[in-house]
């Protein structure tokens, strides 16, 4: 059985990453990830996966970052455009999917081969990556950048210290004085006229 998502051309299924990143337009995209919120919604103002991308992709280009930094960026979450949730990263190292019979190699010693949450979404962010003409693998730069958004987010939306309990986090945050509330209408908007700026083959 595939592992499937609904979504408005039909529906993705999980377990194909080449197919459903062939479905996946930058409109979708961007209209999926400005819908879905960081932290699981818990913040004490609205902020978006969409707007996380842009803001990190922005940084990066007043730090002379290439074009395939900046698409990378604007694309590093879109697997979870895809799966529709962004799962917190404790929680995803604790997550586990069991493949089903129809997968190639899914079965080991006569039982369902059990995978990582994180596997799953690493094998179709790969896939959308190659999709849109970039490397497989994410930048170092753009895995330092996310981190450092992260701290960024936790500081300036909780007015907390990354660093200090309960997050703990070896990160500094970029320096950056706001983050602006968001919508989904403004976040979808603002990802798309920064990935048409990029000019990349869709």
């Amino acid at each position: 059985m595939p592992l499937l998502q609904p979504c408005v051309e039909g529906w993705f299924d999980l377990l194909d990453p080449v197919g459903t990143a062939r479905r996946l337009t930058p409109e979708r995209i961007a209209e999926t990830l400005a819908a879905i919120p960081r932290f699981g919604g818990r913040t004490p103002r609205r902020w978006s996966v969409a707007m996380h991308s842009v803001v990190m992709a922005e940084w990066l280009a007043t730090m002379g970052a290439n074009q395939h930094t900046l698409a990378w960026a604007l694309l590093h979450d879109a697997a979870e455009a895809a799966m529709g949730l962004d799962v917190s990263r404790p929680l995803k190292a604790r997550l586990r999917v069991v493949l089903s019979d129809s997968v190639p190699g899914a079965r080991v010693h006569g039982g369902p081969l059990v995978e990582d949450y994180e596997a799953l979404e690493n094998r179709l962010q790969e896939a959308i990556a190659v999709r849109f003409g970039l490397s497989p693998a994410m930048p170092a730069r753009v895995a330092e950048a996310d981190n450092r958004m992260l701290a960024t987010e936790v500081k300036l939306l909780w007015g907390q210290d990354p660093k200090a309990e309960p997050w703990r986090m070896p990160y500094e945050p970029l320096p950056m004085a706001e983050l602006q509330t968001d919508s989904p209408g403004v976040a979808s908007r603002a990802w798309m006229q920064a990935w048409k700026e990029l000019r990349v083959e869709s």
